[in-house]
Protein backbone atom coordinates (compact mmCIF):
# COMPACT_ATOMS: atom_id res chain seq x y z
CA UNK A 1 0.00 0.00 0.00
CA UNK A 2 1.53 3.55 -0.39
CA UNK A 3 0.69 6.40 1.72
CA UNK A 4 -0.91 9.83 0.50
CA UNK A 5 1.97 12.11 -0.63
CA UNK A 6 2.41 15.16 1.34
CA UNK A 7 0.21 18.01 0.44
CA UNK A 8 3.80 20.44 -0.73
CA UNK A 9 4.05 17.40 -3.60
CA UNK A 10 0.85 17.72 -5.17
CA UNK A 11 1.29 21.62 -5.46
CA UNK A 12 1.62 23.35 -8.96
CA UNK A 13 4.92 25.75 -8.20
CA UNK A 14 2.97 28.92 -8.24
CA UNK A 15 0.96 27.26 -5.03
CA UNK A 16 4.33 25.78 -3.87
CA UNK A 17 6.23 29.25 -3.65
CA UNK A 18 2.81 30.82 -2.05
CA UNK A 19 3.08 28.33 0.57
CA UNK A 20 6.98 29.26 0.96
CA UNK A 21 6.53 32.98 1.43
CA UNK A 22 2.74 33.14 3.22
CA UNK A 23 4.77 32.29 6.60
CA UNK A 24 7.87 34.92 5.94
CA UNK A 25 5.30 38.21 5.04
CA UNK A 26 3.21 37.52 7.71
CA UNK A 27 6.05 37.81 10.25
CA UNK A 28 7.74 40.45 8.30
CA UNK A 29 4.49 42.75 8.09
CA UNK A 30 4.10 42.07 11.85
CA UNK A 31 7.41 43.72 12.64
CA UNK A 32 7.70 46.55 10.20
CA UNK A 33 4.11 47.52 11.78
CA UNK A 34 5.71 47.07 15.18
CA UNK A 35 8.71 49.43 13.68
CA UNK A 36 6.59 52.03 12.95
CA UNK A 37 4.20 51.86 15.54
CA UNK A 38 7.45 52.48 18.09
CA UNK A 39 8.63 55.76 15.99
CA UNK A 40 5.67 57.68 14.46
CA UNK A 41 2.14 58.01 16.28
CA UNK A 42 -1.33 56.08 14.92
CA UNK A 43 -2.12 59.24 12.65
CA UNK A 44 1.34 58.70 10.92
CA UNK A 45 1.03 58.19 7.59
CA UNK A 46 3.94 55.15 7.74
CA UNK A 47 2.01 53.34 10.11
CA UNK A 48 -1.24 53.38 8.34
CA UNK A 49 0.39 52.31 5.57
CA UNK A 50 1.96 49.08 7.03
CA UNK A 51 -1.62 48.27 8.24
CA UNK A 52 -3.43 46.97 5.14
CA UNK A 53 -0.16 44.49 4.06
CA UNK A 54 -0.55 42.79 7.58
CA UNK A 55 -4.28 42.25 7.22
CA UNK A 56 -3.64 41.39 3.44
CA UNK A 57 -0.78 38.86 4.84
CA UNK A 58 -2.70 37.25 7.40
CA UNK A 59 -5.59 36.27 4.70
CA UNK A 60 -2.90 34.93 2.07
CA UNK A 61 -1.40 32.58 4.53
CA UNK A 62 -5.41 31.39 5.75
CA UNK A 63 -6.13 31.36 2.21
CA UNK A 64 -2.49 28.77 1.14
CA UNK A 65 -2.64 26.65 4.20
CA UNK A 66 -6.39 26.39 4.58
CA UNK A 67 -6.90 27.43 7.90
CA UNK A 68 -8.71 30.05 10.19
CA UNK A 69 -6.20 30.81 13.04
CA UNK A 70 -2.37 31.67 12.65
CA UNK A 71 -0.35 31.12 16.12
CA UNK A 72 3.10 32.34 15.53
CA UNK A 73 5.79 31.32 18.69
CA UNK A 74 8.37 32.61 19.62
CA UNK A 75 11.25 30.97 21.52
CA UNK A 76 15.15 32.05 22.34
CA UNK A 77 16.10 31.19 18.96
CA UNK A 78 13.28 29.93 16.65
CA UNK A 79 10.49 31.31 15.62
CA UNK A 80 7.12 28.50 14.37
CA UNK A 81 3.91 30.05 12.19
CA UNK A 82 1.41 27.06 12.78
CA UNK A 83 4.02 24.77 13.96
CA UNK A 84 6.21 25.23 11.27
CA UNK A 85 9.67 26.11 11.44
CA UNK A 86 9.88 29.72 9.49
CA UNK A 87 12.19 29.52 7.09
CA UNK A 88 13.97 32.85 5.63
CA UNK A 89 17.23 34.60 5.85
CA UNK A 90 19.52 34.77 8.63
CA UNK A 91 19.24 38.76 8.93
CA UNK A 92 14.82 38.45 7.93
CA UNK A 93 15.18 35.72 10.83
CA UNK A 94 16.59 37.89 13.44
CA UNK A 95 14.18 40.74 12.75
CA UNK A 96 11.62 37.97 13.68
CA UNK A 97 13.01 37.54 16.68
CA UNK A 98 12.21 41.29 17.67
CA UNK A 99 8.98 40.98 17.73
CA UNK A 100 9.33 37.50 20.25
CA UNK A 101 11.14 39.76 22.63
CA UNK A 102 8.50 42.75 22.45
CA UNK A 103 5.99 39.92 23.64
CA UNK A 104 8.56 38.95 26.76
CA UNK A 105 7.58 41.97 28.93
CA UNK A 106 3.80 40.50 28.82
CA UNK A 107 4.87 37.26 29.97
CA UNK A 108 3.80 35.90 26.46
CA UNK A 109 5.49 34.38 23.47
CA UNK A 110 2.70 33.49 21.01
CA UNK A 111 0.85 36.22 18.57
CA UNK A 112 -2.53 34.31 17.13
CA UNK A 113 -4.35 35.85 14.44
CA UNK A 114 -7.67 34.75 13.08
CA UNK A 115 -9.30 34.79 9.30
CA UNK A 116 -10.55 38.55 8.85
CA UNK A 117 -9.21 40.49 11.75
CA UNK A 118 -9.59 44.07 10.55
CA UNK A 119 -7.01 47.35 10.00
CA UNK A 120 -8.39 48.32 13.79
CA UNK A 121 -8.03 45.53 15.63
CA UNK A 122 -3.99 45.54 14.41
CA UNK A 123 -3.13 48.85 14.70
CA UNK A 124 -4.97 48.53 18.28
CA UNK A 125 -2.99 45.32 19.43
CA UNK A 126 0.29 47.02 18.21
CA UNK A 127 -0.09 49.96 19.83
CA UNK A 128 -0.86 48.45 23.27
CA UNK A 129 2.04 46.32 22.57
CA UNK A 130 4.78 48.83 21.89
CA UNK A 131 3.05 50.70 24.97
CA UNK A 132 3.27 47.16 27.13
CA UNK A 133 7.38 47.92 26.88
CA UNK A 134 7.07 50.68 29.49
CA UNK A 135 3.62 50.48 30.35
CA UNK A 136 2.66 47.49 32.81
CA UNK A 137 -1.70 48.71 32.37
CA UNK A 138 -1.05 48.20 28.19
CA UNK A 139 0.20 44.55 28.88
CA UNK A 140 -2.87 43.98 31.10
CA UNK A 141 -4.76 45.12 28.71
CA UNK A 142 -2.96 42.52 25.76
CA UNK A 143 -3.34 39.93 28.71
CA UNK A 144 -7.12 40.34 28.80
CA UNK A 145 -8.10 40.29 25.11
CA UNK A 146 -9.65 42.25 22.70
CA UNK A 147 -11.42 39.84 20.88
CA UNK A 148 -10.99 40.98 17.64
CA UNK A 149 -9.38 39.04 15.99
CA UNK A 150 -5.75 38.83 17.13
CA UNK A 151 -4.30 38.09 20.52
CA UNK A 152 -1.27 36.92 22.60
CA UNK A 153 -0.63 34.11 25.02
CA UNK A 154 2.14 32.53 26.76
CA UNK A 155 2.26 29.10 24.62
CA UNK A 156 4.17 26.08 25.41
CA UNK A 157 7.62 27.00 24.43
CA UNK A 158 8.56 25.41 20.55
CA UNK A 159 11.54 23.57 21.91
CA UNK A 160 9.77 21.93 25.10
CA UNK A 161 9.36 18.80 23.27
CA UNK A 162 13.38 18.39 23.27
CA UNK A 163 12.93 18.97 26.79
CA UNK A 164 14.31 16.29 29.26
CA UNK A 165 11.73 15.10 32.61
CA UNK A 166 14.22 16.89 35.31
CA UNK A 167 13.82 13.27 37.54
CA UNK A 168 15.60 11.04 35.05
CA UNK A 169 19.14 9.90 35.68
CA UNK A 170 21.77 11.17 33.53
CA UNK A 171 21.47 7.05 32.35
CA UNK A 172 17.95 6.83 32.01
CA UNK A 173 17.32 9.73 29.79
CA UNK A 174 20.43 8.72 27.00
CA UNK A 175 18.94 5.31 26.92
CA UNK A 176 15.28 6.70 26.20
CA UNK A 177 16.85 8.69 23.78
CA UNK A 178 18.90 6.49 22.10
CA UNK A 179 16.26 4.36 22.01
CA UNK A 180 13.56 6.58 20.64
CA UNK A 181 16.17 7.85 18.08
CA UNK A 182 16.43 4.35 16.86
CA UNK A 183 12.65 3.52 16.63
CA UNK A 184 11.92 7.43 14.72
CA UNK A 185 15.00 6.60 12.44
CA UNK A 186 13.36 2.75 11.69
CA UNK A 187 10.03 4.53 10.96
CA UNK A 188 10.99 7.06 8.52
CA UNK A 189 13.14 3.99 6.65
CA UNK A 190 9.57 1.87 6.57
CA UNK A 191 7.64 5.29 4.99
CA UNK A 192 10.57 5.69 2.70
CA UNK A 193 9.85 2.49 1.59
CA UNK A 194 5.95 2.76 1.05
CA UNK A 195 6.34 6.42 -1.28
CA UNK A 196 5.96 8.28 2.06
CA UNK A 197 8.69 11.54 2.81
CA UNK A 198 6.50 12.92 5.58
CA UNK A 199 8.54 11.76 8.13
CA UNK A 200 11.59 14.14 7.98
CA UNK A 201 9.87 16.51 10.53
CA UNK A 202 10.19 13.67 13.22
CA UNK A 203 14.11 13.06 11.90
CA UNK A 204 15.12 16.45 12.86
CA UNK A 205 13.62 16.50 15.85
CA UNK A 206 16.10 13.29 17.05
CA UNK A 207 18.65 15.50 15.30
CA UNK A 208 18.34 18.04 17.79
CA UNK A 209 17.77 16.24 21.03
CA UNK A 210 21.51 14.31 19.96
CA UNK A 211 23.10 17.80 19.45
CA UNK A 212 22.05 18.38 23.41
CA UNK A 213 22.97 15.02 24.28
CA UNK A 214 26.50 15.17 22.79
CA UNK A 215 26.27 18.73 24.93
CA UNK A 216 25.72 17.41 28.14
CA UNK A 217 26.47 13.31 29.02
CA UNK A 218 29.21 13.38 25.53
CA UNK A 219 30.86 9.96 27.93
CA UNK A 220 27.41 8.22 28.34
CA UNK A 221 25.82 9.12 24.74
CA UNK A 222 29.18 7.75 23.18
CA UNK A 223 29.27 4.65 24.99
CA UNK A 224 25.88 3.92 23.79
CA UNK A 225 26.83 4.30 20.16
CA UNK A 226 30.19 2.54 20.61
CA UNK A 227 28.04 -0.86 22.10
CA UNK A 228 27.42 -3.41 19.40
CA UNK A 229 25.92 -3.12 16.40
CA UNK A 230 24.87 -5.32 13.08
CA UNK A 231 23.66 -4.08 9.67
CA UNK A 232 20.44 -2.74 10.46
CA UNK A 233 20.10 0.93 8.74
CA UNK A 234 18.55 2.77 11.68
CA UNK A 235 20.90 1.24 14.49
CA UNK A 236 23.71 2.66 12.60
CA UNK A 237 22.10 5.94 11.70
CA UNK A 238 21.84 6.37 15.06
CA UNK A 239 25.59 5.21 16.20
CA UNK A 240 26.95 7.45 13.36
CA UNK A 241 25.07 10.29 14.01
CA UNK A 242 26.73 10.44 17.80
CA UNK A 243 30.03 9.46 16.39
CA UNK A 244 29.94 12.54 14.02
CA UNK A 245 28.84 14.83 16.93
CA UNK A 246 31.07 14.10 19.19
CA UNK A 247 34.25 14.33 16.56
CA UNK A 248 32.20 17.62 15.49
CA UNK A 249 32.65 19.10 18.85
CA UNK A 250 36.49 18.87 18.95
CA UNK A 251 36.35 21.36 16.08
CA UNK A 252 33.10 23.56 16.69
CA UNK A 253 30.09 24.31 18.94
CA UNK A 254 27.66 25.91 15.95
CA UNK A 255 24.79 23.99 16.85
CA UNK A 256 23.63 25.03 13.21
CA UNK A 257 25.73 23.11 11.99
CA UNK A 258 25.78 20.31 14.34
CA UNK A 259 22.47 20.15 14.00
CA UNK A 260 23.24 19.92 10.50
CA UNK A 261 25.74 16.79 10.72
CA UNK A 262 23.52 14.86 12.89
CA UNK A 263 20.33 15.37 10.45
CA UNK A 264 22.65 13.99 7.55
CA UNK A 265 24.10 11.26 9.25
CA UNK A 266 20.52 9.94 10.14
CA UNK A 267 19.40 10.31 6.64
CA UNK A 268 21.99 9.33 4.82
CA UNK A 269 20.83 5.66 4.21
CA UNK A 270 17.45 7.37 2.94
CA UNK A 271 18.39 5.88 -0.60
CA UNK A 272 19.06 2.20 0.41
CA UNK A 273 17.26 0.27 -2.17
CA UNK A 274 15.85 2.42 -4.54
CA UNK A 275 18.67 2.77 -7.03
CA UNK A 276 17.51 -0.66 -8.87
CA UNK A 277 19.99 -2.77 -6.55
CA UNK A 278 22.98 -0.91 -7.56
CA UNK A 279 25.54 -0.39 -4.60
CA UNK A 280 27.78 2.11 -6.01
CA UNK A 281 28.74 4.46 -3.99
CA UNK A 282 28.22 7.55 -6.98
CA UNK A 283 24.14 5.79 -7.08
CA UNK A 284 23.66 5.58 -3.20
CA UNK A 285 24.61 9.55 -3.42
CA UNK A 286 22.50 10.70 -5.71
CA UNK A 287 19.49 8.57 -5.00
CA UNK A 288 20.30 9.79 -1.77
CA UNK A 289 19.82 13.30 -2.44
CA UNK A 290 16.98 12.52 -4.38
CA UNK A 291 15.20 11.09 -1.90
CA UNK A 292 16.18 14.07 0.17
CA UNK A 293 15.03 16.66 -2.35
CA UNK A 294 11.38 15.37 -2.61
CA UNK A 295 10.79 16.15 0.95
CA UNK A 296 10.32 19.38 0.01
CA UNK A 297 12.78 21.31 1.90
CA UNK A 298 14.81 23.30 -0.15
CA UNK A 299 15.51 25.87 2.99
CA UNK A 300 19.21 26.79 4.00
CA UNK A 301 20.11 24.27 6.72
CA UNK A 302 18.03 21.44 4.44
CA UNK A 303 20.84 21.78 1.40
CA UNK A 304 23.20 21.83 3.89
CA UNK A 305 22.03 18.84 5.27
CA UNK A 306 21.87 17.54 1.38
CA UNK A 307 25.21 18.90 0.74
CA UNK A 308 27.10 16.82 3.64
CA UNK A 309 25.24 13.41 2.75
CA UNK A 310 26.14 13.73 -0.75
CA UNK A 311 29.68 14.05 -0.14
CA UNK A 312 29.97 11.71 2.39
CA UNK A 313 28.47 8.71 0.24
CA UNK A 314 30.07 10.10 -2.94
CA UNK A 315 33.82 9.96 -1.20
CA UNK A 316 33.09 6.09 -1.00
CA UNK A 317 33.28 6.03 -4.98
CA UNK A 318 36.59 8.28 -5.05
CA UNK A 319 40.56 6.52 -4.99
CA UNK A 320 41.40 10.33 -4.66
CA UNK A 321 41.69 11.19 -0.77
CA UNK A 322 38.66 12.80 1.12
CA UNK A 323 38.75 16.56 -0.12
CA UNK A 324 40.62 18.21 3.00
CA UNK A 325 37.46 20.54 4.31
CA UNK A 326 38.29 24.13 3.24
CA UNK A 327 34.40 24.57 3.17
CA UNK A 328 32.32 23.57 5.56
CA UNK A 329 30.03 20.99 4.43
CA UNK A 330 32.98 19.38 2.50
CA UNK A 331 34.59 18.88 6.52
CA UNK A 332 31.32 17.74 8.28
CA UNK A 333 31.03 15.56 5.14
CA UNK A 334 34.36 14.05 5.79
CA UNK A 335 34.07 13.46 9.84
CA UNK A 336 30.56 11.54 8.46
CA UNK A 337 32.22 9.51 6.13
CA UNK A 338 34.88 8.01 8.89
CA UNK A 339 31.65 7.44 11.09
CA UNK A 340 30.11 5.85 8.77
CA UNK A 341 33.10 3.51 7.77
CA UNK A 342 34.14 2.37 11.18
CA UNK A 343 30.76 1.69 11.85
CA UNK A 344 30.67 -0.83 8.75
CA UNK A 345 33.65 -2.36 9.52
CA UNK A 346 32.54 -3.27 13.22
CA UNK A 347 28.80 -3.82 11.99
CA UNK A 348 28.32 -7.98 12.56
CA UNK A 349 27.77 -9.83 9.74
CA UNK A 350 24.82 -12.94 9.48
CA UNK A 351 26.80 -15.60 11.39
CA UNK A 352 29.75 -13.49 12.10
CA UNK A 353 30.86 -12.35 15.30
CA UNK A 354 31.67 -8.39 15.67
CA UNK A 355 34.95 -6.24 14.64
CA UNK A 356 36.64 -5.67 18.10
CA UNK A 357 36.58 -1.69 18.74
CA UNK A 358 40.34 -1.24 18.04
CA UNK A 359 40.25 -3.59 14.78
CA UNK A 360 38.05 -1.32 13.60
CA UNK A 361 40.18 1.20 14.22
CA UNK A 362 43.07 0.13 12.94
CA UNK A 363 41.70 -1.20 9.64
CA UNK A 364 40.52 2.59 9.54
CA UNK A 365 43.71 4.10 9.96
CA UNK A 366 45.41 1.69 7.34
CA UNK A 367 42.46 2.53 5.11
CA UNK A 368 43.94 6.58 5.01
CA UNK A 369 45.61 7.87 2.54
CA UNK A 370 46.65 11.10 3.43
CA UNK A 371 47.59 13.47 6.90
CA UNK A 372 43.77 14.64 7.03
CA UNK A 373 42.36 11.58 6.62
CA UNK A 374 44.64 10.28 9.56
CA UNK A 375 43.63 13.14 11.86
CA UNK A 376 39.97 12.43 11.12
CA UNK A 377 41.12 8.76 12.49
CA UNK A 378 42.60 10.72 15.24
CA UNK A 379 38.64 12.61 15.96
CA UNK A 380 36.96 9.82 16.21
CA UNK A 381 39.14 7.68 18.64
CA UNK A 382 39.70 11.24 21.17
CA UNK A 383 35.61 10.90 20.78
CA UNK A 384 35.29 7.66 21.75
CA UNK A 385 37.97 7.95 24.36
CA UNK A 386 39.54 5.09 23.07
CA UNK A 387 43.50 4.64 23.23
CA UNK A 388 44.93 2.16 21.60
CA UNK A 389 47.47 -0.47 22.82
CA UNK A 390 51.28 0.64 22.88
CA UNK A 391 50.18 3.93 23.38
CA UNK A 392 52.46 5.45 25.86
CA UNK A 393 50.23 7.67 28.53
CA UNK A 394 51.35 9.54 31.79
CA UNK A 395 49.17 8.90 34.93
CA UNK A 396 48.13 12.00 37.40
CA UNK A 397 50.77 10.34 39.28
CA UNK A 398 53.29 10.95 37.19
CA UNK A 399 54.25 7.51 36.51
CA UNK A 400 54.93 6.70 32.91
CA UNK A 401 53.32 3.82 31.47
CA UNK A 402 51.71 1.98 28.10
CA UNK A 403 48.34 0.81 27.24
CA UNK A 404 48.52 -2.59 26.93
CA UNK A 405 44.55 -3.94 26.54
CA UNK A 406 41.12 -1.68 25.46
CA UNK A 407 38.56 -1.94 27.94
CA UNK A 408 35.66 -3.98 26.70
CA UNK A 409 32.95 -1.44 27.90
CA UNK A 410 32.86 1.76 26.27
CA UNK A 411 32.12 3.53 29.33
CA UNK A 412 35.95 2.19 30.09
CA UNK A 413 37.62 3.57 26.80
CA UNK A 414 39.89 5.86 28.99
CA UNK A 415 40.49 3.80 31.65
CA UNK A 416 42.47 0.83 30.12
CA UNK A 417 44.98 -1.54 31.20
CA UNK A 418 48.29 0.11 31.84
CA UNK A 419 51.77 -1.24 32.42
CA UNK A 420 53.69 0.93 34.44
CA UNK A 421 57.44 1.02 33.51
CA UNK A 422 58.54 4.57 34.87
CA UNK A 423 58.28 6.21 38.68
CA UNK A 424 57.56 9.78 39.00
CA UNK A 425 60.77 11.04 38.29
CA UNK A 426 61.64 9.00 35.10
CA UNK A 427 63.65 6.45 36.40
CA UNK A 428 62.65 3.08 34.23
CA UNK A 429 61.25 0.33 37.37
CA UNK A 430 63.32 -2.86 37.36
CA UNK A 431 60.24 -4.76 37.74
CA UNK A 432 57.11 -2.63 35.39
CA UNK A 433 53.42 -3.64 37.16
CA UNK A 434 50.23 -3.94 35.37
CA UNK A 435 46.78 -2.34 36.50
CA UNK A 436 43.70 -1.77 35.16
CA UNK A 437 42.49 1.76 35.41
CA UNK A 438 38.74 0.99 35.15
CA UNK A 439 39.40 -1.15 37.99
CA UNK A 440 41.68 0.09 40.96
CA UNK A 441 41.79 -2.66 44.36
CA UNK A 442 40.80 -0.69 47.14
CA UNK A 443 43.67 0.71 49.53
CA UNK A 444 46.04 1.95 46.81
CA UNK A 445 46.29 5.75 44.82
CA UNK A 446 43.27 6.16 42.27
CA UNK A 447 45.10 6.44 38.85
CA UNK A 448 43.75 8.25 36.19
CA UNK A 449 45.59 9.24 32.74
CA UNK A 450 46.70 12.98 32.62
CA UNK A 451 48.33 13.02 29.35
CA UNK A 452 48.67 10.62 26.50
CA UNK A 453 51.98 10.25 24.02
CA UNK A 454 52.58 9.10 20.91
CA UNK A 455 50.76 6.08 19.76
CA UNK A 456 51.69 3.06 17.73
CA UNK A 457 51.04 4.70 14.75
CA UNK A 458 52.89 8.11 15.41
CA UNK A 459 55.81 6.11 16.58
Amino acid sequence: MTSRRPRAMDDSPRQAEQRRQAPVALVQCAYRLAKACQLYDDANQTVQQLVQPLVDAVALYCEVYGTEVIRVAFSRDKVTVNRRMLRTSREAYALALQVGGMLEPCGTNELTFERGVGRVALLTFFRLLVDSQRDHTAAARLLGGLGQGISTRKAPDPDAELDFDPTETPVARVVKSYATAIVVVRAFHDKLAHGDTSGGREVKRIAQKLVALVEDYPEWLTAAAAGPLDEEPAKRAVSTAVLSLAMATSLTHDRAALGALALAALTADCGQGTAAGSTAAQDAAAQALIVLLETGQFYPPAIRRNVIVYEALEAKSSTAPIYEGLMTPASLASLLFAARRFNELRSARRGARPVALDQAVERLDQECTSPVEHAFVRLLTVALGFIPPGTIVELDTGEIGTVIAVPKAALDFARPRVRIVADPSGNLLAGPFDIDLSRQPDGMPKRSIQRVGATPAQG
